[in-house]
């Protein structure tokens, strides 16, 4: 005879708590080794603590659940600024994070894939060479 084994809701919660903790730890983990610089600065483990925990609040805005989707952002408002997605430098970013048609992974996946494609748009900062042809 199989013996079922049940789970009251409160153990349930209790579990659910323990796993978000050890999600947050690896993330923590993962931007630590992704932003060296930053992690090595004054304050570096607090200030990405800081960033993490900005994102968390943010994120259901944007529908963001995954660890993926957390440290994806993280890393966009590490490397963009902390407000990249409200500043209105890009004004497509809002749009991105917000179209209802799309999970969260998604929007992510557009907006990475849109700030590439801005990243190539942009012109390549002159060479050393023809920098000195300009001062002439």
């Amino acid at each position: 005879m199989t013996k079922v084994l049940w789970i009251r809701p409160e153990q349930l919660m209790v579990f659910e708590a323990l796993e978000a903790q050890k999600a947050e730890q690896r993330l923590l983990w993962r931007l630590r080794h992704s932003l060296p610089t930053l992690a090595r600065q004054k304050g570096g483990p607090e200030s990405i603590a800081d960033l993490l925990a900005e994102t968390k609040r943010r994120a259901p805005a944007y529908e963001l659940e995954t660890e993926l989707d957390l440290y994806r952002f993280t890393m966009l408002m590490a490397t963009h600024g902390p407000r990249f997605d409200r500043d209105g430098r890009r004004p497509w970013v809002q749009p991105i994070l917000k179209d209802a048609r799309f999970d969260g992974t998604t929007r992510m996946d557009r907006l990475l894939a849109r700030l590439e494609q801005e990243r190539h748009d942009e012109p390549d900062p002159p060479s050393t060479q023809e920098a000195g042809d300009l001062r002439r």
